[in-house]
């Protein structure tokens, strides 16, 4: 009889709902946390996990974070805890578009033309008929 055992990394996706400003864009947006974890497999049956460490991944700028392991065994545990910057420190930065680098005081360009408008989110000039953005992803509704 022998048996058959090893160590491995594994990793385990957990369901968050609630929306997270990113402190990279600044953007308020839906998030990916992923459980990492090294864990002794015993018949490649996972039994002892270690090393336990959450990482958070943004959707709008894909910009990585480890979260802090507390709010993270919350989540994991089915609750829905708020996240603050606070609890996330920057593993990878994503890609922020130019026009979201615009500070507040100074205005986005302005399209010329009656068949262009601005997005009310990030200040992109667009088509009268764009029912998307292309510089941020929202979803415009015109009166």
């Amino acid at each position: 009889m022998f048996f058959i055992l090893g160590i491995s990394r594994g990793g385990k996706f957990l369901t968050y709902e609630l929306m997270v400003q990113c402190p990279h864009c600044g953007k308020w947006e839906r998030c990916v946390i992923q459980m990492q974890y090294t864990c002794l497999d015993f018949f490649f049956i996972p039994l002892i996990k270690w090393d336990k460490e959450y990482l958070l991944r943004m959707n709008c700028c894909q910009s990585i974070f480890q979260l802090d392991p507390e709010i993270g065994k919350q989540i994991a545990k089915k609750e829905e805890p708020p996240i603050l910057a606070e609890h996330l420190q920057l593993r990878k930065a994503g890609i922020v578009p130019d026009h979201q680098h615009l500070s507040r005081h100074s205005q986005p360009p302005r399209p010329t033309g009656e068949e262009t408008r601005v997005c009310p989110h990030c200040g992109t000039a667009l088509s009268k008929d764009q029912p998307v953005c292309p510089g941020c992803g929202e979803v415009l509704r015109w009166a």
